[in-house]
């Protein structure tokens, strides 16, 4: 038995619990303006949702190294940690993506709301 296994998965276990936690806290106290803000909103809470499981995966593999210690399934489940790692920042930078092209398409819809009169003077030209 390996007890820093034990407490880095249990931290990873944590972690994830929490941060699903404060994910649905938070998404019960947004409005959703609009249908692109509706959708940016389910797509990001899904794919927060994934990371958060992985997380977790990662804790359990890092929990089962630690129950039975040294051996072949200790660095089968060390060796695919950073695997289960490197799919959690794919997910991360697909997430930058999404949020840059949801705040492209609601910059022009921030700008009208923001600035009317410089709309209606684009119009009339």
């Amino acid at each position: 038995m390996d007890p820093s296994s034990l407490v880095v998965g249990a931290l990873m276990l944590l972690a994830a619990g929490v941060l699903q936690w404060r994910d649905a806290s938070s998404a019960k106290h947004q409005d959703s303006q609009s249908e692109l803000d509706e959708r940016y909103h389910v797509n990001r809470t899904r794919g927060r949702r994934w990371v958060h499981v992985l997380l977790a995966i990662c804790g359990l593999l890092a929990i089962t190294a630690g129950a039975v210690g040294h051996g072949q399934v200790f660095i089968l489940c060390w060796a695919s940690v950073p695997l289960v790692l490197l799919v959690i920042v794919i997910l991360a930078m697909l997430d930058a993506f999404r949020t840059y092209q949801y705040h492209a398409k609601k910059l022009p819809e921030l700008r009208k709301s923001s600035f009317p009169e410089i709309d209606s003077e684009n119009d009339q030209r």
